[in-house]
Protein backbone atom coordinates (compact mmCIF):
# COMPACT_ATOMS: atom_id res chain seq x y z
CA UNK A 1 0.00 0.00 0.00
CA UNK A 2 3.05 2.31 0.71
CA UNK A 3 4.45 1.30 -2.57
CA UNK A 4 1.66 2.26 -4.50
CA UNK A 5 1.19 5.63 -2.47
CA UNK A 6 4.46 6.07 -3.20
CA UNK A 7 4.05 5.59 -6.58
CA UNK A 8 0.47 8.20 -7.00
CA UNK A 9 2.42 10.74 -5.52
CA UNK A 10 5.28 10.60 -7.77
CA UNK A 11 3.15 10.52 -10.96
CA UNK A 12 1.32 13.47 -9.84
CA UNK A 13 4.27 15.29 -9.13
CA UNK A 14 6.46 14.27 -12.44
CA UNK A 15 2.85 15.20 -14.33
CA UNK A 16 2.16 18.59 -12.62
CA UNK A 17 6.00 19.71 -13.33
CA UNK A 18 5.71 18.75 -16.65
CA UNK A 19 2.34 20.50 -17.20
CA UNK A 20 4.06 23.71 -15.22
CA UNK A 21 6.69 23.60 -17.81
CA UNK A 22 4.33 23.48 -20.52
CA UNK A 23 1.87 26.23 -19.20
CA UNK A 24 5.42 28.53 -18.66
CA UNK A 25 6.22 27.88 -22.26
CA UNK A 26 3.15 29.26 -23.65
CA UNK A 27 4.53 32.75 -22.34
CA UNK A 28 7.94 32.54 -23.47
CA UNK A 29 9.17 33.70 -26.60
CA UNK A 30 11.67 31.68 -28.35
CA UNK A 31 13.41 33.67 -30.75
CA UNK A 32 16.79 35.24 -29.38
CA UNK A 33 16.92 38.84 -28.06
CA UNK A 34 20.97 38.97 -28.16
CA UNK A 35 21.34 38.93 -32.27
CA UNK A 36 23.98 41.92 -32.79
CA UNK A 37 26.17 41.81 -36.02
CA UNK A 38 28.92 40.15 -34.62
CA UNK A 39 26.79 36.92 -34.37
CA UNK A 40 25.64 37.15 -37.55
CA UNK A 41 27.09 35.42 -40.82
CA UNK A 42 26.06 38.51 -42.57
CA UNK A 43 25.64 42.44 -41.49
CA UNK A 44 22.30 43.69 -40.85
CA UNK A 45 20.39 40.72 -41.20
CA UNK A 46 18.74 40.25 -37.77
CA UNK A 47 15.30 38.94 -38.72
CA UNK A 48 12.30 40.90 -39.15
CA UNK A 49 9.95 40.04 -36.16
CA UNK A 50 7.30 37.16 -35.94
CA UNK A 51 4.17 38.82 -36.22
CA UNK A 52 5.32 40.64 -39.43
CA UNK A 53 6.36 37.83 -41.36
CA UNK A 54 2.54 36.06 -40.69
CA UNK A 55 1.65 39.58 -41.87
CA UNK A 56 3.42 39.82 -44.79
CA UNK A 57 2.81 35.97 -45.56
CA UNK A 58 -0.74 36.58 -45.30
CA UNK A 59 -0.78 39.21 -47.71
CA UNK A 60 1.68 37.61 -50.12
CA UNK A 61 0.11 38.00 -53.73
CA UNK A 62 -2.54 34.92 -54.61
CA UNK A 63 -0.83 34.55 -58.00
CA UNK A 64 1.35 31.85 -58.67
CA UNK A 65 4.04 33.83 -60.13
CA UNK A 66 4.31 36.81 -57.85
CA UNK A 67 4.28 34.09 -55.00
CA UNK A 68 7.29 33.16 -56.70
CA UNK A 69 9.14 35.49 -56.76
CA UNK A 70 7.81 37.34 -53.95
CA UNK A 71 8.30 34.73 -51.45
CA UNK A 72 12.39 33.93 -51.48
CA UNK A 73 12.42 37.93 -50.50
CA UNK A 74 10.41 37.40 -47.45
CA UNK A 75 11.75 34.06 -45.80
CA UNK A 76 15.55 35.55 -46.65
CA UNK A 77 13.77 38.48 -44.01
CA UNK A 78 12.49 36.52 -41.60
CA UNK A 79 15.81 34.10 -40.91
CA UNK A 80 19.06 35.45 -39.68
CA UNK A 81 22.35 33.40 -40.45
CA UNK A 82 24.21 32.51 -37.31
CA UNK A 83 27.25 30.93 -37.26
CA UNK A 84 25.27 27.62 -36.61
CA UNK A 85 28.32 25.17 -36.43
CA UNK A 86 30.92 27.47 -34.67
CA UNK A 87 28.44 28.67 -31.92
CA UNK A 88 30.04 26.51 -28.68
CA UNK A 89 27.05 27.59 -26.37
CA UNK A 90 23.61 26.09 -28.12
CA UNK A 91 21.66 27.61 -25.65
CA UNK A 92 22.87 31.12 -26.50
CA UNK A 93 19.86 31.35 -29.27
CA UNK A 94 18.01 28.27 -28.74
CA UNK A 95 19.76 25.99 -31.22
CA UNK A 96 19.31 23.54 -28.35
CA UNK A 97 15.71 23.52 -28.01
CA UNK A 98 14.66 25.08 -24.90
CA UNK A 99 13.10 22.85 -22.09
CA UNK A 100 9.80 25.08 -21.78
CA UNK A 101 9.44 24.84 -25.18
CA UNK A 102 9.43 21.37 -25.65
CA UNK A 103 11.14 19.34 -22.87
CA UNK A 104 11.35 16.12 -25.23
CA UNK A 105 13.51 17.83 -27.86
CA UNK A 106 15.17 19.37 -24.82
CA UNK A 107 15.65 16.19 -23.19
CA UNK A 108 16.94 14.42 -27.11
CA UNK A 109 19.53 17.28 -27.24
CA UNK A 110 20.86 17.02 -24.13
CA UNK A 111 20.94 13.20 -23.69
CA UNK A 112 20.65 11.56 -27.40
CA UNK A 113 24.13 12.19 -28.08
CA UNK A 114 22.77 13.10 -31.81
CA UNK A 115 23.87 16.58 -32.75
CA UNK A 116 20.80 17.43 -35.16
CA UNK A 117 19.14 17.73 -31.75
CA UNK A 118 21.80 19.78 -30.15
CA UNK A 119 21.42 22.24 -32.52
CA UNK A 120 18.08 21.77 -33.65
CA UNK A 121 16.56 22.45 -36.88
CA UNK A 122 12.95 22.63 -36.79
CA UNK A 123 10.66 21.00 -39.39
CA UNK A 124 7.52 23.08 -39.39
CA UNK A 125 7.63 26.09 -40.85
CA UNK A 126 5.48 28.38 -38.29
CA UNK A 127 8.31 27.05 -35.29
CA UNK A 128 11.18 27.88 -37.86
CA UNK A 129 9.79 31.75 -38.30
CA UNK A 130 9.06 32.18 -34.73
CA UNK A 131 12.66 31.24 -33.78
CA UNK A 132 14.13 33.81 -36.42
CA UNK A 133 17.26 31.89 -37.27
CA UNK A 134 18.29 29.08 -39.98
CA UNK A 135 20.36 28.08 -42.69
CA UNK A 136 19.31 27.20 -46.06
CA UNK A 137 17.75 23.67 -45.43
CA UNK A 138 15.91 25.95 -43.00
CA UNK A 139 14.73 28.82 -45.41
CA UNK A 140 14.02 26.18 -47.96
CA UNK A 141 11.76 23.75 -45.61
CA UNK A 142 10.03 27.00 -44.58
CA UNK A 143 9.34 28.17 -48.43
CA UNK A 144 8.17 24.50 -49.08
CA UNK A 145 5.32 24.35 -46.64
CA UNK A 146 4.62 27.80 -48.03
CA UNK A 147 4.11 26.45 -51.06
CA UNK A 148 2.04 23.46 -50.27
CA UNK A 149 -0.45 25.65 -48.76
CA UNK A 150 -0.83 27.49 -51.66
CA UNK A 151 -0.60 24.29 -53.68
CA UNK A 152 1.64 25.46 -56.05
CA UNK A 153 4.07 22.35 -56.95
CA UNK A 154 7.81 22.39 -55.62
CA UNK A 155 10.76 20.16 -54.48
CA UNK A 156 13.42 20.84 -52.29
CA UNK A 157 16.73 20.15 -53.99
CA UNK A 158 19.73 19.47 -51.79
CA UNK A 159 23.22 20.16 -53.40
CA UNK A 160 26.44 19.53 -51.87
CA UNK A 161 26.73 22.75 -49.92
CA UNK A 162 23.25 24.25 -50.17
CA UNK A 163 19.55 23.82 -50.67
CA UNK A 164 16.94 25.91 -52.87
CA UNK A 165 13.71 25.18 -53.81
CA UNK A 166 12.15 23.82 -57.19
CA UNK A 167 8.76 25.18 -57.91
CA UNK A 168 6.36 25.25 -60.97
CA UNK A 169 4.75 28.04 -62.26
CA UNK A 170 1.24 28.23 -63.75
CA UNK A 171 2.32 27.61 -67.39
CA UNK A 172 4.16 23.97 -65.57
CA UNK A 173 7.59 25.67 -66.02
CA UNK A 174 10.20 24.87 -64.01
CA UNK A 175 11.84 27.68 -61.60
CA UNK A 176 14.24 27.86 -58.55
CA UNK A 177 13.95 29.68 -55.46
CA UNK A 178 16.74 30.58 -53.01
CA UNK A 179 15.00 32.04 -49.82
CA UNK A 180 19.03 31.62 -47.91
CA UNK A 181 19.52 34.90 -50.49
CA UNK A 182 16.19 36.06 -51.06
CA UNK A 183 16.54 35.54 -54.86
CA UNK A 184 14.44 34.22 -57.20
CA UNK A 185 16.08 32.22 -60.56
CA UNK A 186 13.47 31.72 -63.15
CA UNK A 187 15.76 28.61 -64.80
CA UNK A 188 15.20 25.31 -64.26
CA UNK A 189 17.38 23.05 -61.52
CA UNK A 190 19.23 21.47 -64.90
CA UNK A 191 19.60 24.33 -66.30
CA UNK A 192 21.61 26.04 -63.18
CA UNK A 193 23.58 22.75 -62.60
CA UNK A 194 24.83 22.45 -66.28
CA UNK A 195 25.62 26.16 -66.48
CA UNK A 196 26.25 27.89 -63.26
CA UNK A 197 26.75 31.01 -64.35
CA UNK A 198 23.46 31.65 -65.36
CA UNK A 199 22.65 32.53 -61.45
CA UNK A 200 25.15 35.59 -61.14
CA UNK A 201 22.64 38.27 -62.97
CA UNK A 202 19.75 37.75 -60.00
CA UNK A 203 22.10 37.70 -57.41
CA UNK A 204 23.20 40.83 -58.29
CA UNK A 205 19.52 42.49 -59.00
CA UNK A 206 18.93 41.40 -55.07
CA UNK A 207 22.03 43.57 -54.31
CA UNK A 208 24.77 41.35 -54.18
CA UNK A 209 27.91 42.31 -54.76
CA UNK A 210 29.64 41.36 -58.34
CA UNK A 211 31.78 39.24 -56.15
CA UNK A 212 29.57 37.29 -53.83
CA UNK A 213 26.82 37.07 -57.23
CA UNK A 214 29.67 35.47 -59.11
CA UNK A 215 31.21 33.22 -55.85
CA UNK A 216 27.79 31.89 -55.35
CA UNK A 217 27.97 29.69 -58.81
CA UNK A 218 30.13 27.02 -57.00
CA UNK A 219 27.28 26.17 -54.66
CA UNK A 220 25.51 24.88 -58.09
CA UNK A 221 27.88 22.83 -59.15
CA UNK A 222 28.11 19.03 -58.42
CA UNK A 223 25.28 16.29 -58.19
CA UNK A 224 22.26 17.30 -56.61
CA UNK A 225 18.98 15.83 -55.27
CA UNK A 226 15.42 16.25 -55.40
CA UNK A 227 13.02 16.11 -52.56
CA UNK A 228 9.10 16.03 -52.41
CA UNK A 229 8.71 17.99 -49.57
CA UNK A 230 9.63 18.59 -45.79
CA UNK A 231 8.19 14.91 -44.85
CA UNK A 232 10.70 13.55 -47.49
CA UNK A 233 13.70 16.09 -46.72
CA UNK A 234 13.71 15.20 -43.30
CA UNK A 235 11.49 11.92 -42.88
CA UNK A 236 12.37 10.69 -39.40
CA UNK A 237 12.79 14.45 -37.80
CA UNK A 238 9.18 15.90 -39.02
CA UNK A 239 7.32 13.30 -37.90
CA UNK A 240 8.95 13.07 -34.06
CA UNK A 241 8.92 16.61 -33.74
CA UNK A 242 5.22 16.33 -34.72
CA UNK A 243 4.85 13.93 -32.16
CA UNK A 244 6.68 15.53 -29.44
CA UNK A 245 4.51 18.51 -29.94
CA UNK A 246 1.66 16.31 -28.98
CA UNK A 247 2.97 13.78 -26.72
CA UNK A 248 4.90 16.84 -24.63
CA UNK A 249 0.89 17.98 -23.28
CA UNK A 250 -0.11 14.11 -23.32
CA UNK A 251 2.54 12.37 -21.44
CA UNK A 252 1.39 14.75 -17.91
CA UNK A 253 -2.53 14.47 -18.89
CA UNK A 254 -1.76 10.23 -19.05
CA UNK A 255 0.07 10.58 -16.07
CA UNK A 256 -2.51 12.29 -13.81
CA UNK A 257 -5.00 9.73 -15.02
CA UNK A 258 -2.99 6.69 -14.39
CA UNK A 259 -2.39 8.49 -10.57
CA UNK A 260 -6.21 9.13 -10.12
CA UNK A 261 -7.05 5.42 -11.17
CA UNK A 262 -3.79 4.56 -8.27
CA UNK A 263 -5.42 6.50 -5.94
CA UNK A 264 -8.64 5.05 -6.21
CA UNK A 265 -7.70 1.48 -5.94
CA UNK A 266 -5.69 2.56 -2.70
Amino acid sequence: MQVKSLLTRSITGISLILLAINVYGLFQNIRPDNLDNADLRFENDAPISFSKVMDKLSNLPEGTQDTLSELPKLVSTALAHIHWNEEPDPTKFNQLIPIWENYILFLMGKFSGIPEYKKYHFTHYKRSLERGIGLCGDASMVSSQILDKRSIPNQIVSFATHVVVAAKTENNQEVTLDPDYGVFIPHTIADIANNPAIVTPYYAQAGYSEREAVGVQSVFIGEYQRWDGVQHFVTKKYYFESLSYIAKWAIPLLGLGLAFLLGRKA
